[in-house]
């Protein structure tokens, strides 16, 4: 599920022997009716305030995943905490997070349709969300290839800045429709200095400033939808029986009609990009 980027990046985990130990040890612990030290992992997945600490545990809850999933009954919570994720840590979280995820279905199938059920109410946006990436200029992708591919809307994060700050400047309406998805939504963060000092911003410098704070929630998105598709891609892949389950979930999941019709399209236009990779 991962390419050999990301599997570098959870190799280079530091530290990471003495938290396999704690997690080992909680997850025996709770075997054993002695759920203090499971407690204590669990709340780490609820808050996720640590992600350093959230990283290494998702790392380390793949490597004894066989401990959990056999069964599943007696770690409801820690389940439950994982089936929660927001998407919204950082970058090699979500990829912890999705390696884990893997190695859950391939020692029990029966997690396949929650996981399914999780990565499709990920790909629910709110208007905000389409706000923001209307007003970042990030437009329709259309992608040619069987796996998921990002191209960002072919902009660079200086280019998705740069557009903001004119839509910014503008009516600030903007497409709403599907987005590409990017290979390394990374890029450099906003620098709130002037604000935070509470200084009077100079003519057109609060819109470069508004485009600033913007950027990380625009990135966020895309990496948030990029990682779920390539997720779902994935697991069709590796338990293909999977799509039949896959299909009624995608249709229960359908935002109602009282919904915005940015929602709507935008929900129905996420099923038409699964459609490119998955076979219907």
């Amino acid at each position: 599920m991962l390419v050999k980027e990301e599997r570098v990046l959870l190799a280079s985990a530091s530290d990471l022997d003495p938290v396999k130990s704690f997690v080992v040890q909680a997850l025996q612990g709770q075997a054993k009716g002695e759920s203090f030290f499971y407690d204590n992992v669990v709340k780490q997945l609820q808050d996720r305030d640590d992600q350093e600490m959230v990283w290494k545990v998702y790392i380390s809850l793949s490597s004894c995943v066989s401990m959990f999933t056999a069964k599943p009954e007696k770690y409801r919570d820690l389940i439950g905490a994982i089936y929660k994720y927001d998407w919204k840590c950082d970058r090699k979280v979500s990829i912890a997070l999705v390696n884990l995820l893997g190695h859950m279905v391939s020692s029990n199938v029966t997690f396949l349709v929650p996981i399914f059920e999780m990565l499709v109410h990920g790909l629910l946006a709110k208007d905000s969300d389409l706000a923001a990436l209307a007003a970042a200029g990030v437009s329709s992708s259309q992608q040619s290839t069987n796996v998921p591919t990002a191209t960002g809307g072919g902009k660079t994060t200086e280019e998705i800045v740069a557009a903001a700050t004119a839509a910014s400047s503008s009516t600030g309406k903007g497409s709403t429709g599907r987005r590409g998805l990017p290979t390394h939504p990374g890029g450099p963060q906003p620098q709130a200095g002037k604000a935070e000092a509470g200084e009077q911003l100079p003519p057109g410098e609060d819109a470069v400033f508004a485009a600033s704070l913007r950027e990380p929630y625009v990135e966020n998105l895309l990496e948030r939808f990029y990682r779920i598709h390539r997720t779902i891609h994935s697991l069709v892949h590796l338990a293909p029986t999977g799509l039949g389950q896959l299909l009624p979930i995608l249709v229960n999941r359908h935002p109602h009609k009282r919904f915005s019709v940015g929602v709507l399209t935008e929900y129905t236009a996420q099923l038409l990009y699964i459609c490119e990779y998955v076979n219907m």
